[in-house]
């Protein structure tokens, strides 16, 4: 062994030693303050991991909310744009029922409102066959139909009660639609009362028509059959014009010679005479010779009446008939 081969050796072994030395030292214990630093790094690690997991969840729950919103904002222009559409229908609507309104009832007061619906039905009819503000028995009726002997059907369509009728349309206790009804009859019966002022056994048939709202009709159960014992007819505005047009048709066409109804109207004028004259024979002329003269006088007025009453028949009798009914066709039905 040479010297350079001694050198060389010698310093691997140095270097060795070195190493060894050097490994010692990097596994001796870490001091306190450097472990506290590794152990805050590493929460801080773990902290800014945790922060991690936050963000990404924030981002997907903000992305969501993104969308969430998105479609909010969408529904919220459909709904805006459906509230403007709604309004402008309301609009609409309301300007019709303004329109609506000013047909019906007029601009006078809430009476009228029938008398328009039944002028705006009856002006398909010839304007020889109806007639319009008619005085009869010192009363004026809206219309009156002119039948073919000349004679006079009135047809009085005033409803005053429109609050009632709204009312009667809201309300949804089945109590209080009652007593509401009770009151729709109450009118119809006051109002029947009215029209029945309006027949007279010279001018008219023997019937009226009262014309009443759909609503009216359909709330009344004994009112019609009130009114009808009264002479007058209560009709839906709905069945006016069919109504009209049907008597119009039977009366045309099985109208006598002599009108039986209006030769009843005269027998029980007359059967009413009678009895007045009956009771002034037996109240009066039996009593005192002294009453006499003025039962007699009476019984006088009773007898022109009377002959009257005849005589009248007898001219509608002799009265060609406006249209004569085939051999053998019903004869026109009593009132």
């Amino acid at each position: 062994m040479n010297a350079f081969e001694v050198i060389l050796l010698v310093g691997l072994v140095a270097i060795l030693i070195t190493l060894i030395a050097l490994v010692a030292w990097l596994r001796r214990p870490a001091p306190t303050e450097l472990t506290w630093l590794r152990e805050s790094i590493a929460q801080q690690a773990e902290s800014l991991a945790q922060i991690r997991e936050r963000v990404a969840a924030a981002s997907e729950v903000s992305g969501v909310m993104t969308s969430g919103l998105g479609e909010a904002r969408a529904l919220l222009e459909r709904m805006t744009a459906q509230n403007d559409a709604s309004r402008d229908a309301q609009d609409r609507a309301q300007k019709m029922l303004g329109r609506l309104e000013a047909v019906l009832i007029g601009s006078h007061t809430k009476g009228r409102a029938g008398e328009n619906i039944i002028g705006e039905a009856l002006s398909c009819f010839p304007p020889d066959m109806i007639q319009t503000d008619v005085a009869i028995g010192g009363k004026r009726v809206e219309f009156a139909l002119v039948m073919c002997d000349g004679r006079l059907l009135p047809i009085d369509s005033k409803w005053p009660g429109t609050d009632l009728l709204q009312r009667l349309g809201e309300e949804i206790d089945p109590d209080q639609r009652l007593a509401l009804c009770a009151e729709v009859e109450d009118q119809v019966s006051r109002r029947a009362r009215e029209v029945a002022g309006y027949i007279d056994s010279e001018r008219t048939l023997p019937w009226a028509v009262a014309a009443v709202p759909n609503a009216v009709f359909a709330a009344c159960r004994k009112a019609p059959a009130e009114a009808h014992s009264r002479g007058v007819i209560v009709l839906p505005y709905a069945m006016l014009i069919p109504y009209l047009l049907t008597l119009y048709h039977l009366h045309l066409r099985y109208a006598s010679r002599a009108d039986i109804a209006q030769t009843q109207t005269r027998l029980v004028e007359i059967a009413r005479l009678l009895d007045n004259m009956e009771r002034t024979l037996e109240g009066k002329l039996y009593r005192a010779s002294t009453m006499l003269a003025n039962a007699c006088s009476e019984c006088g007025q009773f007898v022109a009446a009377m002959r009257a009453c005849v005589t009248g028949a007898l001219a509608a009798s002799a009265q060609p008939a406006a249209g004569d009914a085939p051999d053998g066709a019903p004869s026109a039905p009593s009132s």
